[in-house]
C-alpha cells in the first residue's frame, strides 16, 4: 500500500501539519503570563479571544487542571415517602423506623426493609402505595424500579444542568445503585458548582396568607409553646444550639434601622419582640407596608433556632413537628427567604401548602437583565420563564383572580422572591427576581431547564483540588515525561547508532500524533493519561527494536542493505501489531469499565497504539527508505556496533 514514495511523504506532512494546527491554540495559551491573561481579561473582546483560545487548548483532567470531585447519593427515604398515597400514625411510625434501620447500613436496601417492618406489623404495604399492585412484593418491585429510575434520571438531569454550565469534559457516572460520580475540572468557584448540581430545583408558586391570617398564626404558636414547659420563654432565651439575641431593645433599634419604611405611611411595628412573654412571635418582627400590608422578618442570628422551633431533623430530612402543623392548620405552611433581604434580617411567610403551580409547566428559563418600569430593580438579574399552554392557562386564572395578593416563588422550599400580583398575566410569561449576580441567575436558569431531580441528593464525598496542586502535578508530569524521552532516545542512539537517531525522529512524531488527536477530538489528558504516553514511548521504541532486531539477523545471512530493510519490516510488522492489538483490547476493558483516573490512562494508551503501529512501521519505513535509497552508490547501514557494513545496491 502506497508504493510510492512521494505519496507516503505526503501522508506523513498531512498528519503533521494537522497535529500541529490542533496544537496550536494549546501552545499559544500555555504561552501567555498571569499578567497577559489579566490585560486580555480587561477588555470583552480579549475575554472572549482567551475563551476561545482555552476552548480549543487540550482539555486538562482534575488531577492537572484542579477542580472539584463529589460522589452524591440519592435520598431514596425521601423518593419512597412522596410516593405514599395516603399515611396514617402507624405508618409514620413503622416508616421511620425501617428508614432508622437503612441508615445504619445504607448498602443494604431500603424497599426490602420497608417489607420486613410492614410485614412484622402484619399490615399490607400497598394500604399506603397505592392499589395498582396484587401484594407487597409487587409493591417492592415499584419501589425498587423507582429508585433505579430515579438515580437514572438524575444522572442524566446533572449531565444536563453541568453541560449547560459549560464544563469541558466532565465525568458523571453511576456508582453503585444509589450514588453518582462527578468530577467538575477547572471550576473555579466549588460552591456555585454543588448548589447547581445538589440543587432539587423544585419550583412552586405559592399564594402568600393575608396578614392578618399570618398574624393569628403565628399567635397560635404563641399559644402552642406557652403549653410546653421545656419550651417556655426562660428557655427560649439560653444560648443553647445557637446565638440567641437577648437584647430585644437593641434588636428592636436595629429593625426599625434597616426595615426602612417604603412609604410615608409605613410604619414598623416591633410590639411581637417587647413582650418576653410571648415564646415564638419575640423572635418576629412586623413591618407595615402601606395600609394593610405586612412584612414579617426574622434576624439572621436567629433564623436557625426558630427552624429548630418549628422543624425537626429525620436523617437527612428536614420536617414541619407534628405539633406545629396541627397549630398551623394543616393547609398552611412557614417558609423563609433564601437569603438575607435586608442586612442582617431573613423575610418569613405563611403560605398555602398547597403549590398553584409546578415547575412541570416551564419549558424555557433564561438569566436576563431586569428591564421594567421599576427603578430599584434596574440593571439587577432576573431570571425569565416561559409555560406550556397549559401552564399559561392555570397561570392566568391564578394571577387573575388573586390581583393585589402575593404569591411565592419557592424553590426547594425556599422563598426565592414573594412580588404582588398586580394584574392578569397571560401568555405564560413571568418572572424571578433575588439574585445577587448573573452567575447565580444562570445556575437558577439552567437548574430549571435541566428539570427537578426525581429525589434529593447528598454530598457524601467531596474532594478539592486547588490550581496549585494541579501545576504541581503537571509539572511532575512533565519532568517524567522529559525524564523518560531523553533516556530513551539516548539509549537508542548508543546500541543503535543511526538507525536509533531514525527511532527518536519517528518517537518524536508518535508524540505529536498523540498530542494533536488528543487535542482535535477533545479528549482530556489527566496525570495517569502521562504515564499511558510514558508507557506509549516504551512501546514505540520497543516496535523499532523488533524491527532493527529482524533487519539485523538479514544482514547476518549476507543480504544487502534494501533487502535486509524489505525483509526486516515485513517479518516485524506481524509481530508488532499482534502485540499492540492484544494491549489495545486490555486498554478497551480499562476504558469501558473503569473510573475517571483508570480512563484517562486507558484512553491514553490505546490512541498511542494506534500512532506507535502508525509511526513504527509507517513513518520510521519511510524514514529509513528516505536514508538508504540510493540506488547506485555504495552505502552502510548504522545500526550497531557489530552490524555497520558496506552493501552494494543495484539498480
Amino acid at each position: 500500500m502506497f508504493k510510492n514514495k512521494n505519496v507516503r511523504i505526503g501522508i506523513i506532512l498531512v498528519c503533521i501539519a494537522l497535529s500541529l494546527v490542533a496544537l496550536w491554540p494549546t501552545f499559544k495559551f500555555y504561552g501567555l503570563s498571569n499578567d497577559d491573561k489579566a490585560k486580555m481579561r480587561e477588555s470583552a473582546e480579549g475575554t472572549k479571544e482567551l475563551n476561545d483560545l482555552q476552548g480549543k487548548s487540550i482539555n486538562l483532567g482534575l488531577d492537572l487542571k484542579g477542580g472539584i470531585h463529589l460522589v452524591l447519593e440519592a435520598d431514596v427515604v425521601t423518593l419512597f415517602e412522596n410516593l405514599v398515597k395516603t399515611k396514617d400514625n402507624e405508618f409514620v411510625k413503622i416508616f421511620e423506623k425501617a428508614a432508622a434501620e437503612y441508615r445504619t447500613d445504607q448498602e443494604s436496601n431500603f424497599a426490602t426493609i420497608l417489607e420486613n417492618h410492614f410485614s412484622e406489623a402484619s399490615l399490607p404495604m400497598i394500604n399506603y402505595w397505592g392499589d395498582k399492585h396484587k401484594d407487597d412484593a409487587g409493591v417492592v418491585k415499584f419501589l425498587n424500579d423507582e429508585a433505579k429510575d430515579a438515580v437514572d434520571r438524575a444522572q442524566s438531569i446533572i449531565r444536563n444542568r453541568v453541560d449547560q454550565f459549560g464544563v469541558s469534559e466532565p465525568t458523571i457516572q453511576k456508582q453503585g445503585d444509589h450514588r453518582i460520580v462527578v468530577e467538575l475540572p477547572g471550576i473555579d468557584d466549588p460552591i456555585i458548582a454543588k448548589n447547581l448540581i445538589q440543587q432539587t430545583a423544585l419550583l412552586e408558586f405559592k399564594l402568600l396568607r393575608d396578614p392578618q391570617d399570618a398574624g393569628n398564626i403565628f399567635e397560635r404558636l404563641d399559644t402552642y409553646f406557652a403549653r410546653i414547659d421545656t419550651l417556655n420563654a426562660q428557655g427560649l432565651m439560653t444560648d443553647s444550639t445557637v446565638k440567641v439575641a437577648k437584647d430585644t431593645t437593641r434588636l428592636s433599634g436595629l429593625s426599625a434601622e434597616l426595615l426602612k419604611p417604603e412609604s410615608d405611611t409605613a410604619k414598623t411595628d416591633t410590639a411581637g419582640i417587647q413582650s418576653g412573654a410571648k415564646p415564638f412571635t419575640q423572635y418576629i418582627i412586623g413591618q407595615q407596608i402601606g395600609q394593610t400590608g405586612y412584612d414579617f422578618y426574622v434576624a439572621a442570628q436567629n433564623l436557625e433556632f426558630v427552624r429548630s422551633l418549628l422543624f425537626m431533623k429525620v436523617g437527612d430530612r428536614t420536617k414541619i413537628k407534628p405539633g406545629v402543623q396541627a397549630a398551623i392548620g394543616e393547609s398552611n405552611e412557614i417558609l423563609f427567604s433564601n437569603k438575607e433581604v435586608h442586612e442582617g434580617f431573613y423575610a418569613a411567610y405563611v403560605v398555602k401548602k398547597a403549590a398553584e403551580l409546578s415547575g412541570a409547566v416551564v419549558t424555557e428559563a433564561k438569566q436576563d437583565i431586569y428591564q421594567g418600569m421599576d427603578p430599584g430593580m434596574a440593571g439587577r438579574p432576573i431570571v425569565t420563564l416561559k409555560m406550556t399552554p397549559d401552564g399559561s392557562k392555570r397561570w392566568a386564572v391564578v394571577t387573575g383572580a388573586n390581583i393585589n395578593k402575593r404569591i411565592a416563588v419557592v424553590l426547594d422550599d425556599r422563598v426565592q422572591s414573594a412580588p404582588n400580583i398586580i394584574e392578569k398575566i397571560s401568555g405564560g410569561n413571568t418572572q424571578i427576581t433575588g439574585m445577587d449576580n448573573m452567575e447565580e441567575a444562570k445556575s437558577l436558569a439552567i437548574a430549571l431547564r435541566a428539570g427537578s431531580l426525581p429525589a434529593p441528593v447528598h454530598i457524601i464525598e467531596e474532594r478539592t483540588i486547588g490550581p496549585s496542586l494541579g501545576a504541581d502535578s503537571i509539572d511532575s508530569g512533565k519532568l517524567a515525561f522529559w525524564v523518560a524521552f531523553i533516556v530513551v532516545a539516548i539509549a537508542m542512539i548508543i546500541y543503535y547508532r543511526n538507525s536509533g537517531g531514525v527511532a527518536d525522529m519517528a518517537l518524536v512524531l508518535n508524540v505529536l500524533f498523540l498530542m494533536g488527536i488528543l487535542t482535535g477530538f477533545g479528549f482530556t489528558l489527566t496525570l495517569p493519561g502521562i504515564a499511558g504516553m510514558i508507557l506509549t514511548m516504551g512501546m514505540a521504541v520497543d516496535a523499532n527494536v523488533l524491527i532493527y532486531e529482524r533487519i539485523r539477523e538479514e544482514i547476518r545471512l549476507g543480504k544487502t542493505v534494501r533487502a535486509s530493510i524489505e525483509t526486516g519490516f515485513s517479518k516485524a510488522f506481524v509481530t508488532i501489531l499482534d502485540a499492540n492489538l492484544t494491549t489495545f483490547g486490555t486498554g478497551l476493558v480499562l476504558f469501558q469499565f473503569g473510573t475517571g483516573p483508570i480512563k484517562g490512562f486507558a484512553l491514553t494508551l490505546m490512541i498511542g497504539i494506534i500512532t506507535t503501529i502508525f509511526c513504527g512501521v509507517f513513518v520510521t519505513r519511510v524514514l529509513m527508505d528516505l536514508i538508504y535509497d540510493r540506488a547506485t552508490i555504495e552505502q552502510r547501514i548504522s545500526i550497531g556496533v557489530n552490524y555497520d557494513r558496506i552493501a552494494t545496491q543495484k539498480v
